[in-house]
């Protein structure tokens, strides 16, 4: 059965209708003379054809799975938002400022005026270490009273 081939007949109106061509009248096969002709398809086209069905429906199962899970991970972010904005409600806390913005940022500036001599700065240093442990011990002492 290996080197044995294959015969399909074809008719001129199954030519005509792939083809787009439409004839008012409906021509009847078996009268027309030489309206059919034999076709010999070799094993390996007969092959190649059930392998393409194979794989067109392993394609349209693959779209179904696809799909179904883009549907399942939509419907998962929605849960994961619902619970995130429960979790902000719950838990959220105000921001604050950071403490000693001024005295960092005048610091910096002394430096970068007097990268030739830094000791200038060490009134401006000072300040900002003063307002940097007022702030520290602020907040552990906020954090104690919880």
């Amino acid at each position: 059965m290996a080197g044995q081939l294959y015969t399909v007949t074809y008719t001129v109106g199954l030519i005509d209708k792939l083809a787009g061509i439409k004839k008012p009248e409906k021509a009847d096969a078996k009268t027309s003379p030489g309206a059919s002709q034999p076709v010999m398809l070799h094993p390996e086209l007969l092959a190649m054809k059930q392998q393409d069905r194979s794989l067109a429906h392993a394609l349209a199962r693959s779209k179904r799975v696809g799909d179904a899970l883009l549907k399942a991970e939509e419907e998962e972010l929605s849960k994961i938002q619902a619970l995130e904005g429960e979790l902000l409600s719950k838990y959220s806390f105000p921001i604050k400022a950071r403490p000693c913005q001024q005295e960092e940022a005048a610091c910096v500036n002394c430096y970068s005026q007097h990268s030739d001599d830094p000791l200038k700065c060490g009134g401006l240093v000072d300040a900002y270490f003063q307002c940097a442990n007022k702030a520290h011990i602020a907040a552990t002492a906020a954090r104690q009273k919880r």
